[in-house]
C-alpha cells in the first residue's frame, strides 16, 4: 500500500489529470464513485456526462454546488459513446488536464485503481485496465455478458490487430496530445463500440497502447444499460472499421512500394 501511495503522490505533482464519467440513471453509485476517486487523485477534474432520467446530475450539482472540481453536463439522450463525445470536446475547450481517464459509474471499473493506470501512462498515450491480462479478474458477469465481450474483444482483435488482449473495456487513460488530435466526428458511435473508434484513431495517430490489469465487478445497485441495440450497432460499426482499416493498409502498401521503387531509382 505504501509504494501505491507513493506512486499517487508522486504522479499528482506532475500531471494534471481530469475524468469523464457518462451516467445514465446512476443515483444510486454516483456520489460513491466521486468521493472514491478525490481520495486516491487528489486535485482530479470531475467531468459527469450525464444522461439520466432519474435525478443524478441534480445529484452531483446540489452536493458539489460551488465546487470547480466538479462539473456537470447534461448530454440529452445520448449513449456511453454519445456522452465521453461530449467530455471530450468539453476538455479540449475547458480543460487544461495533461491526462483525460475515462470510468463508468456503475462500480465495474474500482477508482482505486486509477493511480495504476496513471503511473504507466508515462509510458503509453493510451492505457486501458484490462479485464484479461495477467493479474486481472472479473467478478459476478453474468455468462451471457462474457460472451458478448469475448466475441466483441475476437471481432476488434481481428480488424484493429493493436497487440493488447482487452479492446472493450472502457476504463482508459489518454494522453491530451491524443485527444486534442481525434476527428471526433468520426466517433460517431452512441454506445461502447465506440472504445473500438478510439483505438483505431490511436493507432492512426502513432499512439502506443498499454494495459495494466484490473478487477472488473458486475454492477451491484442499479439497473445495466446493456441492451441488444448496442450488439446491432457494435456490428455495423465493427464492419464499417473492417473496410476502413483495409484502405489504410492499402494505402499504407503503396505508399511503402512507391518509396522502395524511388530509393531503386536513386541506387541505378
Amino acid at each position: 500500500m505504501a509504494k501505491f501511495e507513493a506512486e499517487q503522490e508522486e504522479h499528482n505533482m506532475t500531471k494534471k489529470v481530469a475524468i469523464i464519467i457518462p451516467t445514465l440513471n446512476e443515483r444510486k453509485n454516483i456520489l460513491e464513485i466521486i468521493q472514491a476517486l478525490r481520495s486516491v487523485v487528489l486535485d482530479i477534474k470531475i467531468i459527469i456526462a450525464d444522461s439520466s432520467a432519474d435525478g443524478t446530475d441534480e445529484l452531483v450539482r446540489q452536493t458539489y454546488l460551488g465546487d470547480k472540481k466538479v462539473v456537470v453536463l447534461k448530454c440529452g439522450r445520448l449513449g456511453r459513446g454519445g456522452a465521453v463525445k461530449k467530455g471530450y470536446e468539453w476538455v479540449r475547450k475547458h480543460s487544461q488536464a495533461e491526462l483525460i481517464a475515462v470510468a463508468d459509474a456503475d462500480g465495474s471499473h474500482n477508482p482505486k485503481e486509477l493511480p495504476r493506470l496513471l503511473v504507466r501512462s508515462e509510458e503509453a498515450g493510451l492505457v486501458i485496465g484490462s479485464r484479461y491480462v495477467v493479474g486481472s479478474r472479473i467478478v459476478g458477469w453474468p455468462w451471457y455478458r462474457q460472451v458478448f465481450s469475448r466475441a466483441a474483444n475476437l471481432s476488434a482483435s481481428l480488424i484493429l490487430r493493436a497487440g493488447i488482449k482487452d479492446y472493450t473495456n472502457g476504463y482508459r487513460v489518454f494522453h491530451r496530445t491524443l485527444i486534442d488530435q481525434f476527428n471526433l466526428d468520426s466517433l460517431n458511435a452512441d454506445g461502447y463500440i465506440m472504445l473500438s473508434q478510439e483505438l483505431y484513431q490511436v493507432q492512426l495517430l502513432g499512439g502506443r497502447v498499454a494495459e495494466v490489469p484490473t478487477t472488473f465487478v458486475n454492477r451491484q445497485r442499479g439497473k445495466s444499460n446493456f441492451h441488444l441495440g448496442l450488439i446491432v450497432e457494435s456490428g455495423i460499426i465493427m464492419a464499417r472499421l473492417w473496410k476502413e482499416m483495409q484502405k489504410t493498409r492499402r494505402r499504407l502498401a503503396q505508399v511503402t512500394q512507391d518509396q522502395n521503387g524511388q530509393e531503386n531509382i536513386l541506387l541505378r
